[in-house]
């Protein structure tokens, strides 16, 4: 008889549980009992074994602590002395660490029971029958059930994560010949339980075919939960070395004082491609133009993304220091050129620590974020082939060194572009009677835009109309022929977009109208494409938080508001699930900060580190919980959810 479910709960659901509490980082131990009920009278191998899992939470206070249970299984103890064990390991639990959840988990075993036991209640021995049901905890009682346990599951979800290499189901245990499988082979089978396959059973026809080692091939397995947290400490130490930051901040500050437009960023992305091949990692080129894209790791699924953008801005730097811009009107003002650096640093931390990657990491170097629309290029040239998840980060002078921010859902809104040409009649204007004036007729549309939101939108659902261009006319007393405007229009949800779309063209051209002027009116362009709004998966977000609390500490990873500003990054989005933070960058020796896109922007190199090792362990935490199953993004679901 198959025991399907303790393996796919072990498999799924499990996981690392933090005390918000206590605000101690906890990483969890299983310890999994298999207990055989003896009986002198009754064939043991036809008996389906019970088997206990036990879950608790050990501070990083006391790592030497012992194990509550340290025993991999147990013959002949009776339902009753398993009652007794449960009852003493909950109490233990309960006074000595708090947050213990001790349960039991039965399948076919409780059908075995309770046919054995009903037939037990028809023989002449009442005492004898009474003992038994007393000792009966299957069907008895409250045994824990599938049910119940997703239940229980939904009520902790959010503090769930997996302990890989505890939680696997024992084959060698389980199995009819009781022998160690490869460590392969012990991962696969587990995976299979998972999905509901039975326990795997060694037959003599399969037995030939198994390589049955001495000792397991942990090579080939995951790491445990202590393992994955101390990943993003090393990596952060790593980033940290003199020589490797002083790396870092030596592309960006050559990529500062030679900023290049997008599409444009030819001499970057030869910078990009040479810091490549000094690190051995193979790489595409030309993706969009400019654009560079690539690989480290086994060359095999999964395949995970990193994005960095490129691009400056069209903008005099005002900021004087020896690095400035030695290009006249062009400044990297939104910190894309520390993005470069820290994903080359990131490059760089990946290449020394391969051997760690369960899969592949992509680098997509994108040109064009700056309104060019580069992220849709680059997906159309290839960029995601075969990838299934991509982090993307943004520097924030307004965020304490050292800390991260970002959200769940919409956390970036989309946005569009509109202009309108409104044409009238000039004239003289002194005799305005013999013209049709479209300044006029342009003012009052500006007034109508205004009412979309303030007398249309649902106010919990946040948009933005702004006319922030008006040209028209050149003289004080001549009435124009035409007035052109534009602005932008801004929301978290798609809906919303095309909704105000739809209403802008309406009341441009309506307004018009009724001054007796005809509008015409254009949506996006090459240069100014469609932005749709920037929606970060559930369950990355989960991974967010933990890789981030593992390396920063809880308290630093703060979850903040939904921004009106947008991404190019959320193209990506719509075609895989993604996630995007904001890495702060604060520099305490200014007093007052300046904002992206300012003349007098500044970035702080000592955050260089923290995004590189952010980078590279958010993608290493990523390959190993898809081998297990815990990082689980959702592809129809909330990923487009709107506030």
């Amino acid at each position: 008889m198959e025991i399907e479910a303790l393996e796919a709960i072990l498999e799924d659901d499990f996981s690392e549980i933090h005390s918000s509490e206590s605000g101690l980082n906890t990483s969890n131990r299983c310890f999994q009992i298999t207990i055989s009920p003896q009986d002198d009278e009754t064939d043991d191998s036809t008996i389906p074994p019970v088997r206990l899992a036990l879950i608790f939470s050990h501070t990083e206070n006391y790592p030497d602590e012992p194990p509550l249970v340290n025993v991999q299984s147990l013959k002949g103890i009776s339902t009753g002395d398993l009652k007794i064990l449960k009852e003493k390991l909950e109490q233990e639990a309960t006074e000595n660490l708090g947050m213990a959840m001790v349960y039991t988990l039965v399948t076919s075993a409780k059908e075995w029971l309770s046919e054995r036991f009903s037939q037990d209640a028809g023989t002449d021995d009442a005492e004898d029958d009474e003992a038994t049901k007393d000792d009966i905890i299957i069907p008895h009682g409250e045994p824990v059930t599938v049910e119940t346990f997703l239940a229980w599951r939904e009520r902790f979800e959010a503090e769930l994560a997996l302990e890989k290499a505890k939680l696997m189901p024992d084959v060698a245990l389980a199995a009819t010949k009781e022998k160690k499988l490869t460590g392969r082979q012990w991962f696969e089978s587990g995976r299979a339980s998972a999905k509901g396959a039975a326990v795997a059973e060694v037959s003599e026809e399969e037995e030939e075919d198994i390589d049955f080692d001495e000792d397991v091939d942990f090579e080939d397995l995951i790491f445990n939960s202590k393992q994955l947290s101390e990943i993003p400490i090393n990596f952060l130490n790593f980033a940290k070395k003199a020589e490797v930051l002083d790396w870092m901040v030596d592309i960006r500050r050559k990529i500062h004082e030679n900023p290049e437009l997008g599409y444009e960023e030819f001499e970057t992305s030869e910078l990009i491609r040479e810091e490549l091949d000094k690190l051995g990692i193979e790489y595409k080129y030309p993706i969009s133009v400019t654009g560079v894209v690539g690989f480290i790791g086994s060359g095999n699924p999964p395949f995970v993304a990193i994005r960095a953008d490129m691009d400056a801005l069209s903008l005099q730097e005002m900021v004087e220091w020896e690095h400035k811009s030695k290009n006249p009107g062009k400044m990297h003002a939104c910190g894309h050129d520390a993005h470069v650096a820290m994903l080359l640093g990131a490059a760089k931390i990946l290449q020394e620590h391969r051997e760690l990657l369960k899969g592949t990491v992509v680098l997509v170097f994108q040109p064009a974020e700056e309104g060019g629309g580069g992220a849709k290029k680059m997906i159309e040239g290839g960029a995601l082939e075969n990838v299934k998840a991509i982090f993307g980060l943004h520097s924030n002078n307004f965020l304490p060194l050292g800390e991260v921010a970002s959200r769940s859902g919409p956390v970036l809104a989309g946005s569009g572009f509109f202009e309108a040409v409104i044409s009238g009649k000039g004239g003289h204007a002194a005799i305005p009677q013999q013209s049709i004036d479209p300044i006029l007729a342009a003012s009052n549309v500006i007034m109508s835009l205004q009412h979309l939101v303030s007398r249309e939108a649902d106010p919990l659902d946040s948009q933005v109309v702004t006319v922030a261009k008006f040209q028209g006319g050149g003289a004080f007393n001549v009435i124009p022929d035409s007035v052109t405007i534009g602005g932008t229009f801004r929301a978290f949800s798609s809906e919303s977009l095309l909704q105000l779309k739809h209403r802008i063209k309406e009341v441009i051209t309506g307004q018009a109208a009724v001054q007796r002027c005809n509008a015409t009116v254009t949506f996006d362009s090459k240069d100014r494409p469609f932005f749709p709004p920037t929606v970060n998966d559930k369950g990355l977000h989960k991974l967010f938080e933990r890789v981030a609390g593992d390396m920063l500490g809880t308290i630093r990873v703060k979850e903040m508001q939904p921004l009106m500003g947008s991404e190019d990054f959320s193209f990506y989005q719509e075609v895989i699930p993604g996630y995007f933070y904001f890495l702060g960058m604060q520099d305490e020796t200014l007093e007052r900060p300046a904002p992206a896109h300012s003349p007098y922007f500044r970035i702080n190199e000592d955050a260089l580190p923290y995004g590189a090792a952010l980078h590279a362990s958010m993608v290493v935490r990523y390959l190993v919980e898809s081998q297990t199953g815990t990082t689980t993004p959702t592809i129809n679901g909330y990923r487009h959810d709107e506030l």
